[in-house]
């Protein structure tokens, strides 16, 4: 089961709002911009530059991984953000658990956990 629609971010103006706008986080594996907002939710995008993989199976499958965490920890995070994760190219070749434990640690830098 993946991440409910109303937790994901859709809108151009929302994207350039945070990309803007947004606190930078950076670890080894991940790179996060986020932004507060008036909602009583997160919500979350994942953008895989064609660099990290180059065929679109790969991006897709490492999106749907990481949602899959999200929405596990999604009970355990601060709310009313906007979140804009960027797996660098070590994630693609990851397991699930490490991926999770990764993403944790981003999230703990950012206090968002």
């Amino acid at each position: 089961m993946g991440l409910a629609r109303k937790f994901r971010l859709h809108l151009k103006k929302d994207f350039e709002n945070v990309m803007y706008n947004g606190i930078y986080f950076k670890t080894n594996d991940f790179a996060l911009k986020l932004f507060k907002t008036q909602l009583n939710h997160n919500r979350f995008a994942i953008i895989i530059n064609k660099k990290i993989a180059k065929l679109a199976v790969t991006r897709n499958t490492l999106k749907r991984r990481v949602r899959e965490v999200l929405r596990k920890n999604l009970s355990n995070m601060a709310k009313s953000y906007d979140i804009i994760i960027f797996p660098k190219s070590s994630t693609s070749q990851m397991s699930l658990k490490d991926l999770e434990t990764r993403l944790i640690l981003i999230f703990k830098k950012a206090h968002l956990l």
